[in-house]
């Protein structure tokens, strides 16, 4: 995280020690805005990295504001990015490109509309920041976004750029289907109960007939062969 300071100059003497809200917490972030500084005045910037354990060194540079006359803006450009939806609806994240080495304009403001309807929306003046965010786009449909500096009574238009927002409909996603009401799993088994059923069917017919084996047959079934060959009752024939 970093904090900038800033405080005027004037001739040897320095102001007060002026924090600019909010911190920055995105390490990749390049530029910030100091707004609502006197024109024609030299300021010392100073920023610090900060950690838990403090603020760490100060580094400053000095750099004096433009004077108070007004004029117009040089033609802005931006950029924008898409932001996850919010309560149903669109929204899109809008950066000012001033032209810095020009005349940038004190602050700028975002106009919109859907595509093809005759009138735009505007955002309020953005002072403190160089992004705006636009909220409340409705899914699917397309926009025509232009970023409007100024400076004073000047303003100056950016070209337009048409964003199509994203449908609110993501993927349908099937609810898990419960095992045991599944049609396949509740077929497998009404399959499984038939073919034990007719198991014990068969089972039982074939304990049913062999109650009317002969006894030598059974017999002869486990092994014993040892039957005389005259006729007569086999079955006491045996030692």
């Amino acid at each position: 995280m970093f904090q900038i300071y800033y405080q005027t100059v004037k001739g040897t003497k320095v102001g007060p020690l002026l924090a600019r809200e909010p911190h920055i917490n995105d390490a990749e972030q390049l530029r910030v805005k100091l707004a609502g500084l006197e024109p024609a005045t030299k300021y010392r910037i100073h920023i610090k990295a900060t950690t838990a354990a403090g603020e760490g060194e100060g580094y400053f540079i000095e750099q004096r504001t433009r004077g108070s006359q007004t004029v117009p803006p040089d033609v802005p450009k931006f950029t924008w990015s898409r932001l996850p939806s919010d309560n149903g609806y669109a929204s899109v994240k809008v950066t000012w490109l001033p032209d810095l080495d020009g005349k940038p304009g004190s602050h700028f403001f975002v106009k919109y509309k859907i595509k093809g309807e005759p009138n735009f929306q505007r955002t309020d003046d953005t002072t403190d920041e160089d992004y705006t965010i636009v909220r409340g786009l409705k899914p699917s449909e397309t926009y025509e976004f232009r970023v409007v500096s100024v400076d004073g009574e000047f303003v100056a238009e950016s070209d337009s750029d048409d964003i199509e927002m994203y449908s609110i409909d993501g993927p349908i996603i099937q609810p898990k289907e419960n095992v045991a009401s599944a049609g396949w799993f509740i077929g497998m088994l009404l399959a499984i109960i038939f073919l034990l059923l007719v198991l014990i069917i068969v089972c039982m017919i074939k304990r049913n007939r062999g109650g009317k084996y002969a006894v030598h047959e059974r017999e002869a079934a486990h092994g014993r062969h040892d039957y005389p060959d005259d006729a007569g009752f086999h079955e006491y024939s045996q030692p």
